[in-house]
């Protein structure tokens, strides 16, 4: 039976975990004759650093409608009884939309799969953006919508903390749980000692952080600006490299420019970087300090890693280095200021920076585990299951005042401000 993957993530603009991911997977699947679908939200453009699998013809991309008045409308999809299907989502809402591709074909085989990317935020905790009473209904109706998915083999995680936290706010038992962590798709690399000799003499210390610039989520990365700037006066050989891009590099680019002018000139904004040619990008960093999948990407180069925490508002906040805190990599819960961790990874001796950078790199290495075919093989206990139409009604509804609150309490404000500084940028050339 032809093999049919079908990426329910319509937005493939900046760097980020799930990005990663499913680069890797549909690349790996349009090379092993496994037929892709890609949902495609035609208002966004696509990142060009995906391009050569975005791009490739084999892939066939189905768009997906982005007026707000249709809460699912898509081009047709041709599905036949031959194919083993499984459709993979990475918010609860796209879950929910996966489900009605599902319900519309009743008699073929699909298996749709939602595999959760993170421990807290409305697009995964859908109560998360309401007040009560409208907050106790959905976290209700959440809670059943959860346990019946978990029970028919719906759920999948990208790392242990994300399980969990969803236990912990549904109250919902997940068996099996190493099962089911995602499994990678592509072999680690074998270290480079050539560049660690290199990079163990730090003469110009540089400090690296890859994320989508998507906060608060990722708001650390506004918080190591200040903490490089602090910092850069005591220890004039320090640098600041930041790999993303995403709808707040506004943001990033306000907190540079309220730093001293010769402290600027060392930070430099990478953009959003093919994960093929990252690894030659960020190897002559000597401190990652990341969030999610970045912090991987930096420890599996051989750079000493720091997990930084999700969701922090203030200050950069992180936990210590790997190996000891691999599993914090997507934790809110708070931590220590970055400032002492950058100092003491200044300062340490060669011995022991290079101990620490070969600590990190094993500690993912011997934490991954491969398995590119994984999703089909975990489609073999998914039952199928969906939801009443009555749940879905009441969801559909929510996820409409969840984009009104949304446009009113965030989209505008970002947007004022950023026109502010665009008005401000304009007036400072005149």
């Amino acid at each position: 039976m032809k093999r049919t993957f079908i990426v329910n993530y319509p937005i493939m603009i900046s760097i980020g975990g799930i990005e990663k991911y499913l680069y890797y997977l549909m690349k790996y699947m349009l090379n092993h004759g496994v037929r892709v679908i890609w949902m495609q939200n035609i208002r966004f453009q696509t990142g060009k650093v995906y391009d050569d699998v975005i791009k490739d013809p084999r892939l066939e991309i189905v768009k997906v409608n982005s007026n707000l008045l249709f809460w699912f409308k898509h081009e047709k999809l041709n599905l036949s009884k031959d194919e083993e299907i499984v459709i993979f989502s990475c918010t609860t809402m796209a879950k929910l939309k996966a489900d009605t591709i599902v319900r519309s074909f009743p008699d073929l085989n699909i298996k749709s799969i939602y595999g959760i990317p993170d421990t807290k935020g409305d697009a995964y905790y859908l109560e998360a953006i309401f007040c009560n009473p409208l907050k106790f209904m959905v976290y209700k109706c959440m809670c059943t919508v959860f346990t019946e998915w978990e029970n028919n083999n719906h759920l999948c995680f990208y790392a242990r903390k994300q399980i969990d936290a969803l236990e912990n706010n549904y109250h919902v038992h997940i068996s099996n749980r190493d099962i089911k962590l995602l499994k990678d798709v592509e072999s680690l690399p074998l270290l480079n000692y050539d560049e660690l000799e290199k990079r163990i003499k730090r003469c110009n210390f540089t400090i690296i952080t890859i994320g989508r610039f998507d906060f608060p989520h990722k708001q650390y990365i506004l918080g190591l600006i200040r903490a490089y700037g602090r910092l850069k006066e005591k220890y004039p050989q320090i640098r600041l490299d930041i790999v993303g891009d995403g709808p707040h590099r506004f943001k990033v680019i306000q907190e540079i420019e309220k730093l001293n002018p010769n402290i600027q000139k060392d930070i430099k904004l990478l953009g959003s970087i093919s994960p093929e040619v990252l690894p030659a990008c960020i190897k002559h960093a000597h401190l990652n300090i990341s969030v999610a999948g970045g912090v991987s990407v930096g420890a599996i180069n051989g750079i000493m890693s720091i997990p930084a925490r999700n969701y922090c508002e203030g200050e950069c906040e992180v936990y210590g280095y790997l190996p000891e805190y691999l599993d914090y990599s997507v934790s809110t819960s708070p931590g220590n200021l970055v400032d002492t961790y950058i100092e003491k990874a200044i300062n340490m001796s060669d011995f022991e920076y290079k101990k620490m950078c070969i600590e990190s790199y094993e500690s993912v290495y011997n934490s991954h585990k491969v398995d590119p075919n994984y999703l089909f093989g975990f489609s073999k206990c998914t039952k199928r299951y969906l939801v009443p139409l009555r749940t879905l009604l009441f969801l559909v509804v929510i996820d409409y005042i969840k984009k009104t609150k949304y446009f009113f309490t965030i989209f505008l404000k970002d947007r004022i401000s950023q026109g502010m500084m665009n008005l401000k940028n304009k007036k400072s050339r005149c």
